[in-house]
């Protein structure tokens, strides 16, 4: 009996003792973020950068994946998920590339399939210790996800290209710190066929965003500074909407905010502002109001990380009401939660979380008030493979398609 004691609790040392090892958080880090040697890739030494390829491989069950409350269809859905990464291991400048594809394949469901694909490349040149140039390209193929504020409802969820580049400057003074940015982004959609056989034309959807950002940062005290930014936005569509309406846009956001360390164990941001878009059609209103977020992160205990977040924004839209065809100018999207995070192992992490998201349009009557909530865990087996299973609901009450959604989901993560 005692020497059945002994081993037992042998035992328990044994899956205790890697907790207890990862006791230790530096400043910034969560239990999902901070380094675990024996566990994480070492990748692919190439010269002077480090490769890191992967291959997910998911399946999902989904009770609703048209989401849609009439008519609920269920599915299971394979997913793979392959990717590289490309990390420059220098000392000095950066340049690192990346990767990936999200395939899809419904099972008796084969119009809900979809390929999404992106590559780009980002770097940074340093050109004195206190002045630095950045710049970072990527291309994206995606989908439409049903159940967008913007889903047309055809036969097939909707493709898009989406192009970004963003280019800027950063030069520190001592304890201030400014920073110039520009940023190109253009969303090319493709037609979609409806349910009669029909063409829904996407191509009024075609735009080109430039956004124009200055922004000045001043440390008050270590770990705590205080930043002001003014933006410049335009928004250039390529043509009108099918009812004539012209959605072409200029606009510009201030804010206020600070980076700060309310304690050794708890960490975060917050901003406030004031956001204003000015349509050049008449008939769409001014959407104007303030703007802000916060993102808290309070490591609890060095085993538990709960990390809370509020922000509020300006979307476009292209949506239209079904009786009069009337246009919204856009909407202002409020989206709030938390997130709780748990080491029960060194290789075993746990997770949860808790978001509602409220989307109020301006120009007509419509207000969507969503519910998100997943639980999850996740067995680091070890540093070439992990295994992730997670459940997810979610509810859209809405006066425009209100629906439901369960997930369940199981991925096997081969890493180098």
């Amino acid at each position: 009996m005692k020497i059945s004691t002994r081993v037992a609790s042998c035992w328990l040392m044994l899956l205790l003792m890697p907790a207890a090892q990862a006791q230790q958080l530096r400043y910034g880090e969560s239990v999902t973020s901070r380094p675990r040697p024996e566990l994480d890739p070492l990748g692919i030494r190439a010269a002077g950068f480090l490769i890191y390829p992967s291959l997910a491989l998911s399946e999902q069950y989904n009770d609703n994946i048209f989401a849609d409350d009439t008519g609920e269809v269920d599915a299971f859905i394979t997913f793979i998920t392959p990717g590289v990464k490309v990390k420059s291991d220098w000392n000095n400048h950066a340049l690192n590339f990346r990767a990936d594809a999200n395939i899809a394949k419904y099972i008796d469901n084969g119009d809900e399939d979809f390929q999404d694909y992106a590559f780009g490349t980002d770097g940074r040149l340093d050109i004195t210790r206190n002045q630095s140039l950045f710049v970072n390209a990527l291309y994206s193929r995606l989908h439409q996800e049903r159940g967008d504020p913007d889903d047309p409802l055809g036969r097939n969820q909707g493709e898009y290209d989406l192009s970004t580049v963003t280019g800027g400057y950063n030069h520190t003074f001592n304890r201030l710190s400014v920073t110039l940015e520009g940023t190109g982004v253009r969303y090319e959609y493709d037609n979609i066929t409806a349910d009669d056989g029909s063409t829904i034309i996407q191509s009024t959807r075609d735009r080109t965003d430039g956004i124009g950002t200055l922004r000045a940062a001043y440390e008050l005290t270590p770990k705590y500074s205080a930043f002001l930014l003014g933006s410049y936005i335009n928004r250039s569509y390529d043509e009108r909407q099918q009812d004539g309406t012209l959605r072409s846009s200029d606009g510009y956001e201030v804010a206020v905010g600070m980076d700060l360390a309310l304690t050794g164990v708890t960490t975060g941001d917050l901003y406030v502002g004031y956001r204003s878009q000015f349509y050049d059609d008449p008939t769409l209103p001014t959407i104007e109001g303030p703007q802000g977020g916060a993102s808290i992160y309070w490591n609890v205990t060095t085993l538990t990380t709960i990390t809370g977040k509020v922000e509020r924004t300006i979307e476009e839209t292209t949506f239209l009401t079904d009786d009069d065809d009337v246009p919204a100018s856009g909407y202002f999207r409020t989206r709030y939660g938390a997130i709780v995070d748990h080491e029960l192992l060194r290789n075993l992490l746990l997770q949860a979380s808790l978001f509602g998201i409220q989307d109020d349009f301006v120009g007509i009557d419509r207000t969507d008030n969503v519910l998100l909530a997943t639980v999850g865990a996740k067995y680091l087996m070890n540093r070439y493979l992990d295994i992730s299973i997670g459940y997810g609901y979610r509810d859209r009450s809405s006066d425009f398609n209100p629906y439901s959604q369960n997930t369940a989901t199981l991925t096997f993560n081969l890493k180098l």
